[in-house]
């Protein structure tokens, strides 16, 4: 055997016991986190909402969420973290009609639980990560509506996601940078940055409400992390 073809598996050999290489310090974590989101949609109203020259676009709107992430270190460099957090979002909506001389802004509030699911690479071990994942997000009760105009949407005051038009679930992706600081063994504080970007169309009816509704998300996070074993 070549003595090239030697040092390549050789090389792989200690790619792999690095990658599978438990960490005895950091084999499990625990976070309480919370913090401040801003949430948006992308849409696109279909036929029968435009009819008349009406006009919907939508606008960006603060919450806050706490929650729970439980991670599983399979080495030093990888890691896959469970979540279930909390969230209480607003998003604002303008619809508007030149012709009518009519223009309305609408602030959504809605609550929902989501769970994420993150593989994080540990880029600096027991300091800095990314990680990149999924989502899965349900509502919780009905979504409230407070309107510049409230002659016109009394009726949409409060009601469910299909009132809107919408699924009270939604599926989509997760870009992740995170932080942890020690402060004592066993015992850091997290800091983190995700990005959310749904990637279902979470319309219930293309025909007649919003043709394509897509949500995007910032959240900043920070709490307390207790590592075990």
């Amino acid at each position: 055997m070549k003595k090239k073809s030697i040092k390549t598996i050789l090389f792989f050999l200690g790619l792999i016991s690095v990658l599978t290489l438990k960490s005895e310090a950091l084999a499990m974590n625990f976070s309480i986190v919370g913090g401040v989101n801003s949430s948006n949609a992308n849409l696109t109203a279909s036929a029968v909402q435009t009819s008349g020259g009406t006009t919907y676009s939508s606008s960006s709107g603060s919450g806050y969420f706490f929650g729970a992430l439980f991670t599983n270190h399979f080495s030093h460099l990888l890691s896959l973290e469970l979540g279930i957090i909390y969230e209480h979002d607003q998003m604002g909506l303008t619809v508007a009609n030149s012709a009518a001389n009519m223009s309305v802004n609408l602030t959504e509030h809605f609550s929902r639980l989501q769970v994420p699911l993150v593989l994080r690479a540990h880029l600096i071990p027991s300091f800095f990560n990314v990680g990149v994942g999924g989502y899965w997000s349900t509502s919780i009760g009905n979504v409230s509506v407070d309107s510049s105009n409230q002659s016109i949407f009394t009726s949409k005051s409060t009601g469910s996601f299909f009132d809107l038009g919408l699924l009270p679930t939604d599926l989509g992706a997760i870009g992740s940078v995170q932080i942890t600081i020690p402060l004592m063994p066993m015992f850091k504080i997290l800091i983190e940055g995700r990005y959310l970007i749904g990637l279902r169309n979470d319309t219930n009816d293309p025909v007649n409400n919003y043709s394509s509704y897509k949500t995007n998300e910032w959240m900043i996070a920070a709490g307390p992390q207790i590592s075990f074993f």
